[in-house]
Parts: C-alpha cells; sequence; structure tokens
C-alpha cells in the first residue's frame, strides 16, 4: 500500500516543476521540494516494507520474480555508472 505515495509525490513535484515554467512563481519551488523530499521518504518506507517481506516470508522469497525484482532495484540505486539522469 506504500508504493503510490512516492509516485504521487514525484509526479506532483514534477506538476510544480510545470507551474514553476508557466507563472515564474517561487512558491512552487518550495512545494516541488517539499514534495521531493516526501516522496524519498515515502520510497524508503516502501523498500523497507518490500524487504521485511521478502526477508520474513518464505513463499515470498521462493519466487523467482522476487529476486528480479530486487536485483533491478539494488543496480538501479547502487550502480553509479549506469546514470540514468545525466547532468547537462
Amino acid at each position: 500500500m506504500l508504493i503510490p505515495f512516492p509516485v504521487i509525490f514525484f509526479v506532483s513535484a514534477f506538476v510544480c516543476d510545470l507551474a514553476i515554467w508557466a507563472t515564474a512563481k517561487s512558491a512552487w519551488s518550495t512545494a516541488a521540494i517539499w514534495l521531493i523530499g516526501a516522496g524519498v521518504i515515502m520510497a524508503l518506507l516502501a523498500a523497507l516494507a518490500g524487504l521485511t517481506d521478502v526477508v520474513g516470508d518464505r513463499r515470498i522469497s521462493d519466487l523467482t520474480d522476487v529476486w528480479w525484482h530486487v536485483g533491478g532495484n539494488v543496480l538501479i540505486v547502487f550502480d553509479p555508472d549506469l546514470q540514468l539522469i545525466k547532468p547537462l
């Protein structure tokens, strides 16, 4: 149940970025910063809940797709050479 929260927070931050672009009001940047922070916190909580599911339940840890999902998450989070977002 935690997965939708970071998604909504990050999409809302993007909408705030569009509002900054359209209106040039700095209040939107403050809202975007708070939304990104809340999104990161909720994403960490969702990851922690998912990790407890994988470690704590033998039926879940026996599924092959779970380990593909875990491996993909670890690759994206901890691989500095992947660089999904490249600086300008």
